[in-house]
């Protein structure tokens, strides 16, 4: 879990550091960051939390 949200921070980051790059050029920058995708790992960070469930 702990790689997902590093590496979304890090295309937050980029895309944020690129935006201010290309702002004079008047180039806009964007960036898609999906929430979670049902996979056999999403549960398992969810079991220590037994009241807690993810979203689908």
């Amino acid at each position: 879990m702990a790689a997902c949200v590093a590496s979304k921070a890090g295309a937050v980051a980029f895309t944020l550091g690129l935006g201010l790059e290309t702002a004079a050029q008047r180039i806009r920058c964007n960036e898609v960051c999906p929430g979670t995708t049902h996979t056999p790992m999403l549960p398992q960070p969810y079991a220590a939390y037994p009241g807690r469930r993810h979203r689908n």
